[in-house]
């Protein structure tokens, strides 16, 4: 891990800081040591500022109290296998979004493999407890192009079969985040006003809702639900709903296989590709220039490709 130079730094920092503990950024997870994602580094170089090694502080060597962190530096270092010498020491406080600097298991298939393993010291392999290969990756996202300006940068994700590791690449590019819940929630207030209470707490006591739900709602799903009939006379009309990506108007989609975060511009409406799986079949979603979603179903030689209509006021679909 490099620490960032002043040019780059220069293109990164607008100069404005933000408080973790104000409301209206709640949504970033809370004050540091209070989310799960956070973490330190260090980074040592020698008295030239030539740098020599970094590595994760482990949870033990800080401390962090009424708004400071306090590292045992002398701690690290000799962890490290430090023990004598004179060096400079920087720390870097980061919370992980997507990604990590942690490496993972795959299968043969780029799933990701989460049991018991063995290595062989003599070839380097690693194989599961049936004697099949698996294979160590990193769990980050890779670099696909930066803007000539340098301040603009996509990134792609590598073939990683997991769940985790897909929503998370897909949640850095929107505004609004779906967060379900773990437990059972419950109307507070006394026995007889909870018709009109406008609390809510989890039933287990031990349960409380993450700060990231501050200003943001909480949608309880098929409440009170039944079937409405319409009167006779009610004229329904068809919602304005535009063509499919394969509909004439909009033209067909490339021949050859789709990459994920990649955009199609079809007579003028780009589509942005949002998902993609590697069990054979190619699914997605696209979103176009209203807004408006679409489901994306296919195998990866473009035969059988279907489309499922999503209105914007469902989209991101949860997936």
């Amino acid at each position: 891990m490099a620490r960032l130079n002043e040019k780059d730094l220069s293109l990164l920092s607008d100069g404005k800081t933000a408080s973790l503990l104000g409301a209206g950024y709640a949504y970033l997870g809370g004050n540091f040591t209070t989310n799960p994602n956070d973490y330190v580094q260090i980074s040592i170089y020698d008295t030239n500022d030539n740098f020599l090694e970094s590595a994760i502080v482990g949870s033990d060597d800080y401390i962090y109290n009424a708004g400071e962190v306090k590292l045992k530096t002398g701690t690290i270092l000799r962890r490290m296998g430090y023990d004598r010498g004179r060096y400079v020491v920087k720390y870097n406080f980061f919370r992980k979004l997507a990604g990590s600097y942690e490496n993972i298991l795959v299968d043969e298939n780029n799933n990701r493999y989460f049991g018991d393993y063995s290595f062989n010291e003599e070839t380097g392999e690693i194989s599961d407890v049936t004697g099949n290969r698996i294979y160590l990756k990193e769990y980050k996202y890779f670099a696909h192009e930066i803007s000539p300006s340098r301040k603009e940068i996509r990134l792609v994700p590598q073939r990683i079969g997991d769940r985790q590791y897909r929503d998370d690449f897909f949640n850095l590019q929107t505004e609004l985040k779906r967060i379900d819940g773990d437990g059972e929630i419950k109307f507070a207030g006394d026995e007889g006003g909870k018709a009109d209470s406008l609390t809510m707490e989890y039933v287990d006591p031990d349960k409380s809702f993450p700060s990231q739900l501050t200003n943001g709602y909480i949608v309880l799903n098929n409440v009170f639900a039944q079937p409405l009939n319409a009167p006779a006379d009610t004229n329904i009309t068809e919602p304005d709903i535009p063509i499919a990506p394969t509909g004439n108007d909009l033209g067909v989609l490339p021949e050859g296989s789709l990459n994920p975060g990649s955009s199609v511009v079809l007579n003028s409406w780009t589509w942005y590709f949002y998902n993609f799986d590697y069990n054979g079949n190619t699914e997605g979603y696209f979103k176009d220039s209203d807004d408006n979603g679409w489901e994306y179903e296919g195998s990866n030689n473009n035969q059988n490709r279907s489309f499922t209509y999503i209105p914007a006021d469902e989209y991101p679909p949860d997936f």
